[in-house]
């Protein structure tokens, strides 16, 4: 009943208030008309990466284009036989938290795009090293790209390959100067490699996560500072 959430509400607000006629007065449910503000964004959006632009406040949001019918990471299917059709070309795409109170997300154009002829293209993931240079990580199957640029809405650059062959779908740290971390998936778990400049990744070793009683399989890994 009406009253009952009321009564709710003031024992939550203050248990000073909770004998205020809850028992007697019962109200009707008034109508109100509210508004909101929204944007309409065409297209489809997977495998999100988020970051904080501590200078401007704003949250840097990457992201794959969707496709609707086939495989975001693949080609799309334009004759319909099932099967991806190469070569075509991926993007890794940004949104913008508006600098408002509605913080609506704005499209902001491309930031990385690479023809692919086979194999897939997903699943970004950005991190930055603190002092202006940002990263970003890209599947490759089971190998991951990396980008890096010195503006949030900028284009990234091609660096090379952080994992060739040791594991995709990438979750990147900075864990200090000279120090980063790359965890990737693979075909038995989660493996993770070190660097010194967030580009150049070796010594992948497999993480234990659980005690190995029972049999267990782990993806798509994301990890942060605590």
């Amino acid at each position: 009943m009406i009253w009952s959430y009321r009564c709710v509400a003031l024992l939550l607000i203050s248990s000073a208030l909770i004998l205020t006629s809850c028992e007697d007065e019962v109200t009707e449910p008034e109508e109100t008309e509210e508004e909101y503000e929204f944007t309409i964004v065409e297209g489809n959006f997977v495998d999100p990466s988020l970051i904080h632009n501590p200078i401007t406040g704003e949250l840097f949001l990457y992201y794959l284009p969707g496709i609707i019918g086939s495989n975001p990471a693949g080609c799309p299917d334009s004759d319909g036989d099932g099967d991806d059709d190469y070569p075509c070309t991926k993007y890794i795409r940004s949104a913008v938290t508006a600098l408002s109170n509605d913080s609506m997300y704005v499209i902001n154009g491309d930031r990385v795009e690479k023809e692919i002829s086979s194999g897939t293209f997903s699943d970004p993931d950005i991190i930055t090293d603190g002092t202006g240079t940002y990263f970003l990580y890209v599947s490759e199957g089971q190998s991951v790209r990396v980008y890096t640029t010195d503006e949030l809405g900028g284009t990234f650059v091609e660096q090379g390959l952080a994992s060739n062959g040791q594991g995709g779908v990438p979750s990147g740290i900075h864990f200090g100067e000279n120090e980063f971390g790359l965890f990737v998936t693979t075909g038995g778990g989660i493996s993770k490699g070190i660097s010194s400049d967030g580009i150049s990744f070796s010594n992948f070793t497999e993480i234990t996560i659980h005690d190995g009683s029972d049999e267990r399989e782990y993806a798509d890994p994301s990890i942060i500072p605590w």
